[in-house]
C-alpha cells in the first residue's frame, strides 16, 4: 500500500493547498501527482522539502519509509563530488577542491536550488582562495545568494555573505568587507 503517498495527500488536503501549490518551487506538479497516487517516491531532497512545507517531522517520515536505506539508494554522482568538496575545503586543500569543481562536477546534472547553491559557493570559495580570482569568486558568490528567491536562509547563504566579506577584505577595501561580515552575523 502506499503509505507516503496517502500520508503526503491527506496533509496537503487538511492544509488546503492544491498539488501545484505544495510543488510550488520545490517540484513539478506531476512529481506531487506521483507520489500521491502511485507512490513515486522522489529524491531526499524534494521529499524533505516536500514534508517541511507540510509540516512532517522527520520521525514521521521514517515511520513510513527507511530514510537511512533512501539516502544510501539516493546517493547520485554530483552528492558525492559535493560531500567531496566540503571535505576538501574543511582541510583547506583548495586547489584540489578546484580541480574537482572543474573536472568531476557534472553543472548539468545538478537538481535542485540547494545544489545549484553549493555549486556556485564552492567556485567561489575555491576562485578566492585557490586562484585569488576576486572578481570570479564575488560572482559566484553572488550567484549562490541569487539561487532560489523567497526562501529561507540556509549555511550556504551565510557562508557566500561570509565569503563576499573576504573577497572585499582580501582585496583591502574593509568597509566593504565590514558590511558583508556583520550581515553574515545577521544572518
Amino acid at each position: 500500500m502506499n503509505y507516503l503517498g496517502i500520508k503526503i495527500k491527506n496533509k496537503r488536503l487538511l492544509k488546503n493547498l492544491t498539488q501545484a501549490e505544495l510543488a510550488y518551487e520545490i517540484c513539478t506538479q506531476a512529481t506531487i501527482s506521483n507520489l500521491e497516487s502511485n507512490g513515486n517516491v522522489p529524491t531526499l531532497n524534494i521529499l524533505l522539502a516536500i514534508a517541511k512545507r507540510l509540516s512532517i517531522e522527520i520521525s514521521e517520515l521514517s515511520e513510513i519509509i527507511n530514510i537511512s536505506d533512501y539516502i544510501k539508494k539516493e546517493e547520485k554522482w554530483n552528492t558525492k563530488v559535493l560531500n567531496r568538496l566540503r571535505m576538501l575545503c574543511s582541510k583547506l586543500k583548495y586547489q584540489e577542491a578546484y580541480d574537482l569543481l572543474l573536472n568531476e562536477l557534472k553543472f548539468d546534472e545538478l537538481k535542485d536550488r540547494f545544489e545549484f547553491r553549493q555549486y556556485y559557493y564552492y567556485k567561489g570559495i575555491t576562485s578566492l582562495l585557490a586562484k585569488d580570482n576576486f572578481a570570479d569568486a564575488h560572482f559566484n558568490f553572488n550567484l549562490a545568494l541569487s539561487t532560489g528567491e523567497q526562501r529561507e536562509l540556509d549555511l550556504f547563504d551565510v557562508l557566500s555573505t561570509n565569503g563576499i566579506a573576504m573577497t572585499y577584505f582580501l582585496d583591502s577595501e574593509t568597509d566593504k568587507a565590514r558590511t558583508y561580515f556583520d550581515k553574515a552575523l545577521l544572518q
